[in-house]
């Protein structure tokens, strides 16, 4: 699932180079939570210069497995990710840019995880249930 999502966003973005370490594991809804990671993915692509670079790294518990992409630009600003993990509430002045990131939450906490950033937001961090 993983190598089908670069495979995507790769087609729109052939400069973009991917660095992907994944073992196979299952999460509970597959075609749910591939949608959080071309999400992220194409974040990490359009967010960057003219030549981005993307790493995914994955490891697995026997409840949950988290994915790492990470990138070498900017970051998520502190702000947006404040409010995308619900660490200061939504107003006027504080809130997200785009739908992309709450998109990405509502997967996660749909398939019982959670959404966090590292890397002064470079990287996304992905936690889900796996699949039994």
């Amino acid at each position: 699932m993983v190598a089908d999502a670069v495979a995507e966003v790769r087609e729109s973005h052939p400069d973009a180079a991917f660095d992907v370490e994944v073992p196979s594991v299952a999460v509970r809804d597959r075609d749910l939570f591939a949608t959080a990671v071309r999400e992220v993915l194409e974040n990490a692509v359009i967010h960057v210069g003219e030549t981005p670079a993307v790493r995914v790294t994955a490891t697995a518990t026997d409840d949950e497995v988290t994915l790492r992409v990470s990138d070498d630009g900017p970051g998520v600003p502190e702000r947006e990710r404040a409010v995308v993990t619900g660490e200061v509430d939504i107003t006027q002045l504080d809130h997200s840019r785009g739908l992309g990131l709450w998109l990405v939450r509502h997967v996660c906490t749909t398939l019982g995880g959670t959404i966090a950033f590292e890397d002064d937001g470079s990287t996304v961090v992905l936690t889900v249930a796996r699949a039994t």
